[in-house]
């Protein structure tokens, strides 16, 4: 019952707070407000395209949270958290962009500032998109056929409050049951859960006697087709997985497992499951390289992708999105310090880096900019940013 989709890069009429002095060096404050524009690859070649300016939507702040999916039907779909705390959606009807004020359609809670987003869409067309309300409740914005509607799963399963800046992720699995993560205020790891009957809040952190997330910890998420359901989240510089084996959730420390590189505070973290099966999370260390974290069917494994391709280092707090095609190939987005947003790219041979903002000359991502991404089944990708 709910789902997502989103794009992004920003431009003119921004409201710009000066200079930021730390460490003795002086950088921009994060804008207040901000273009929403979409990198798109065509078959052909990489384009830079502001969708705040096609559609004359709202503003977004700087720091908005980004999330995006696309359909079977081809339509793409992105949200955001408008300045007026509206979530939005910036919609691809096949035709042309349109930004629709999803709060204000359904007359909803405002989403809290700083709040996550995550979305999907489901096998039958509806699509989900989560948010945190400004009472810590986590709520689900979705369109049931014929009109958005905005249900509070907090208040549906009386379950634990989101701690504040909260990361959010989510996904749908085969069988119809929608999967919603967060962290509560005790640092637990909580699955809010329909079982196409009722949702259901569980302390995943509690059933695993588990590793507590760090403070402002991310998350991210994904299903495997045998069912298999995995968390990832971060503490103490480790990153561990929540790992529900058809049976029983465990939490298992990957840093430890693969003696790997310490995530840098505070790093964003991606991740997928190939077609093949095997698992893949991406995280930043403290050196500003990327890394990847992935299961060969015998071990885990950590590889420094920065470090393979001799790429950019990745900015202080760069968001990170990801996906896999269906041809195997694999993609990993970041913003670098000189805020140009790039893509390590995995053709099935070997890893490369390459700098989008580059290649199209587009838009600058804001300081603090999120990331969200996705693959058409024409083979078309998407990543979206803020300017």
């Amino acid at each position: 019952m709910r789902r997502q989709c989103l794009s992004v890069v920003a431009i003119a009429v921004l409201t710009v707070l000066g200079t930021l002095v730390t460490g003795g060096a002086a950088h921009p404050q994060a804008r207040l407000i901000a273009h929403l524009h979409q990198l798109y690859y065509s078959n052909a070649k990489w384009l830079d395209e502001d969708l705040t300016g096609f559609t004359n939507g709202a503003l977004a702040p700087g720091r908005s949270a980004l999330s995006s999916f696309g359909m079977a039907n081809g339509t793409q779909h992105v949200y955001f958290v408008a300045d007026n705390q509206h979530v939005h959606q910036l919609y691809y009807n096949n035709t042309k962009w349109l930004d629709e004020d999803l709060t204000g359609f359904t007359n909803g809670a405002l989403a809290a500032a700083g709040s996550a987003l995550s979305g999907f869409a489901m096998a039958n067309g509806t699509p989900h998109v989560y948010f945190v309300a400004s009472n810590q409740h986590v709520y689900q914005l979705y369109y049931n056929y014929k009109k958005w509607l905005d249900e509070d799963l907090t208040g549906f399963t009386n379950g634990a409050l989101a701690a504040a800046g909260s990361a959010l992720s989510s996904f749908a699995m085969a069988n119809g049951t929608q999967h919603v993560y967060f962290v509560a205020d005790n640092q637990h790891v909580h699955q809010v859960y329909y079982n196409n009957t009722k949702w259901l809040d569980e302390d995943l952190t509690g059933f695993t006697n588990g590793a507590l997330a760090a403070a402002g910890s991310a998350l991210s998420s994904f299903a495997m087709a045998n069912g298999t359901q995995h968390v990832y989240f971060v503490t103490d510089n480790q990153l561990h997985q929540l790992y529900y084996n058809n049976t029983k959730w465990l939490d298992a420390d990957l840093t430890g497992f693969t003696n790997g590189a310490l995530a840098a505070a505070g790093s964003a973290l991606s991740g997928f499951a190939m077609a093949n099966g095997t698992p893949h999370v991406y995280f930043v260390a403290s050196n500003q390289h990327v890394h990847q974290l992935y299961y060969n069917y015998k071990k885990w494994l950590d590889e420094d992708l920065t470090g393979f391709t001799n790429g950019a280092l990745a900015a202080a707090g760069s968001a990170l999105s990801s996906f896999a095609m269906a041809d195997g190939t694999q993609r990993v987005y970041f913003v670098a310090s000189n805020q140009h947003v790039h893509q390590l790219y995995y053709n099935n041979m070997k890893w490369l880096d390459e700098d989008l903002t580059g290649f199209t000359n587009g838009a600058l991502a804001a300081a603090g900019s999120a990331l969200s991404s996705f693959a058409m089944a024409n083979g078309t990708q998407h990543v979206f940013y803020l300017n």
